[in-house]
């Protein structure tokens, strides 16, 4: 699965995000475009340093958006793993 650029809707940040299914989302961040996020800038430890910092909630609705648009292909096909 190739590599989706994705704004946010909210700040327009952008990152690149691939979906292996459903579930299984990575997305890569680069470190300017995180500190325009404000719900990560805002984190009780700054920039990223929080594990317990579970991600963007307006980014997650563009990344659910964009799945639902089919822009990350067919992630219930069996692909034979």
């Amino acid at each position: 699965m190739a590599k989706v650029s994705i704004t946010c809707a909210q700040c327009l940040n952008t990152v690149e995000v691939e979906k292996f299914s459903p579930e299984h989302t990575s997305i890569q961040w680069q470190r300017p475009s995180a500190e325009i996020c404000h719900e990560l800038a805002g984190g009780p430890f700054g920039f990223l340093t929080d594990a317990l910092v579970r991600g963007c909630s307006a980014l997650r609705g563009s990344i659910l958006a964009a799945e639902r648009e089919g822009q990350f292909g067919d992630l219930t096909a069996d692909t034979g793993a």
